[in-house]
């Protein structure tokens, strides 16, 4: 979750690169620790392309006033789009400056209440929509442990994201009924 050292990291991208790597994913989200200049720094250092991840985690791992609750919903999903059109934000405060190292994905998070737990989470999951139906983006849900997928799915189907873009993150852990994952 932390790039300590990133010669060290981009050391680890180049063995993964001479294995025959080309792309690795990264589901930290903007807000959330993301350290998207050494995303970016890492990835040209190494030749592996990093799909970088803006959305939201969790909302017990922010702190209160954090940008996720204090801005309405249009902020939200405009902030998903910017990092997406014009580059991600270069620091974890709010108003860093567009890098020109852009998101690919939208990180989403679900906790055993769903997706309408509390107005954050229902605030969150319709900017995470609303952005990717704009951008053509996917969408990464992390499910927690007894929280319903397939409610995940329907919710962006409903609002035309087809499940062909979507990814669910620890089904496994989540359901452990072979036939739900079916």
């Amino acid at each position: 979750l932390y790039m300590d050292d990133l010669g060290k990291s981009a050391e680890e991208l180049r063995g993964y690169r001479a294995a025959g790597g080309s792309l690795i994913v990264d589901a930290q989200p903007v807000f959330a620790g993301r350290m998207a200049e050494n995303l970016a720094a890492a990835s040209e250092a190494s030749g592996v392309h990093v799909v970088a991840s803006t959305g939201f985690y969790k909302t017990d791992f922010y702190e209160e006033g954090a940008y996720i609750f204090r801005s309405d919903e249009s902020q939200i999903a405009g902030l998903f789009i910017s990092e997406f059109e014009n580059g991600m934000i270069s620091s974890q405060k709010d108003g860093g400056k567009p890098l020109d190292a852009r998101a690919g994905m939208i990180k989403t998070a679900i906790d055993t209440g769903g997706i309408f737990a509390d107005g954050t989470y229902a605030k969150l999951f319709s900017a995470a929509a609303e952005a990717a139906a704009r951008t053509g983006m996917p969408v990464m849900c992390h499910i927690e442990q007894n929280a319903d997928a397939l409610h995940v799915v329907d919710f962006f189907e409903k609002r035309g994201i087809e499940p062909g873009r979507l990814l669910i993150c620890h089904l496994d852990r989540a359901r452990y009924d072979f036939a739900y994952h079916k």
